[in-house]
């Protein structure tokens, strides 16, 4: 079982990572007053694809071995980590120099970059929950409760990843970096 999931479960984490990229490039662009365009932020990342799936491969074996170990470690390395995925698409950072730039940015503000994600995630997840307990209650129809969690899960996911990117952003001018282009 595990030999048939593995390759599935490699491709679609890295298809959520390049998603994930592309939706923290289009905050960046939109951000900066260059609009909603969805082409030109995918164009972005497949650009910088090389240190995004670097940073993305060694960010995942680090946090996978610290949630062997304990689950608390491999959430505090995933905090650390969470900006280095735009350090290696938006701001010039090498896949594996993201890695220690994101440790930088964060340090010091560990509890607002994980306030930030815990909250959006929860903000996410009551709203999903909401949406679905308010459609089971209207229909007895699966399929269209599976269908309407799916399209707002799609548009909800991108929230956390837009305030990760203006936090991580913010972090980058209070700290003096080179500003958020």
């Amino acid at each position: 079982v595990v030999e048939q999931t593995l390759p599935w479960s490699l491709v679609t984490g890295l298809l959520g990572l390049v998603q994930a990229a592309a939706v923290g490039a289009l905050a960046h662009r939109t951000a900066n007053g260059d609009g909603l365009e969805v082409g030109a932020s995918y164009m972005t990342v497949l650009r910088r694809l090389g240190p995004l799936l670097g940073f993305g491969v060694i960010a995942a074996l680090i946090v996978a071995v610290l949630s062997i170990v304990f689950v608390i470690p491999g959430f505090v390395a995933f905090i650390y980590l969470a900006p280095g995925l735009f350090l290696s698409t938006l701001w010039g950072e090498g896949g594996i120099s993201s890695i220690g730039a994101s440790y930088r940015l964060v340090q010091g503000y560990f509890s607002r970059i994980s306030g930030v994600l815990v909250m959006a995630g929860l903000i996410v997840f009551v709203i999903n929950l909401l949406v679905s307990l308010l459609v089971t209650a209207m229909t007895h129809a699966s399929s269209t409760l599976i269908i309407v969690t799916t399209l707002l899960s799609i548009l909800l996911g991108s929230f956390p990843v837009v305030a990760l990117y203006l936090a991580a952003a913010d972090l980058r001018r209070r700290k003096g970096m080179a500003p958020a282009d």
